[in-house]
């Protein structure tokens, strides 16, 4: 499925960019970020959550608008992907 491979792709590239930021956090242990360095690097967190989410709404409006036929349409029932980062699967008890 082609939104399967999207997510998988932007998973990944995320993964290494975590892990090149940790090993940068390893080398410079030593120095600890100030108050405004840490305020900065939540912003770009923040920033970097609202493209991800406006990637995962593009990504459904560009699949939902052109279907392949003999594929199923994943978001028939109006609730997307369960189970997906901004979708938590509803608890069973």
């Amino acid at each position: 499925m082609r939104f399967s491979s999207i997510r998988y792709k932007c998973l990944s590239r995320l993964l290494g960019a975590l892990a090149l930021l940790i090993s940068a956090v390893v080398v410079n242990a030593s120095q600890k970020p100030t108050s405004a360095e840490l305020a900065a690097i939540t912003d770009r967190g923040r920033l970097l959550a609202e493209y991800d989410a406006a990637a995962w709404h593009a990504t459904d409006a560009v699949l939902d608008a052109h279907p392949k036929a003999g594929q199923p349409n994943i978001s028939d029932a109006g609730t997307g992907l369960l189970g997906s980062p901004h979708q938590p699967v509803k608890n069973s008890r």
